[in-house]
């Protein structure tokens, strides 16, 4: 596994979320283009986004931030670390979110 980040210590990450990503969802996207609202991902150390491969999971610990004006879907993700994920939880994820889909088809129709 490549190192992205110098790990913090566990109680500067004791409050912060967590969330499997691709690499491909870690990319600043526009919200609205009208307006050019935009959703950045931010890292604390410099150089960490240039190492994130689109095809690759990650678990990151961060903060989420939106605006706090209804007319503006800009947001920020400030990302304190960030690892990749062992290939068999990235399958364990996969195949977790295939059968989830199958009960809820079932379920529903």
């Amino acid at each position: 596994m490549v190192k992205l980040m110098n790990k913090p210590s566990d109680d500067e990450l004791k409050y912060k979320s967590k969330k499997l990503f691709y690499g491909r969802d870690l990319e600043d996207y526009v919200t609205n283009s009208v307006f050019n609202d935009w959703c950045r991902f931010n890292f604390v150390e410099r150089g960490v986004k240039e190492k994130i491969e689109k095809g690759r999971m990650y678990k990151a610990w961060f903060e989420y931030y939106d605006a706090s004006d209804t007319m503006d879907s800009s947001c920020k993700y400030v990302i304190y670390y960030i690892e990749e994920v062992p290939e068999d939880i990235e399958k364990a994820y996969n195949d977790w979110k295939i059968n989830e889909q199958k009960v809820k088809d079932y379920l529903f129709n």
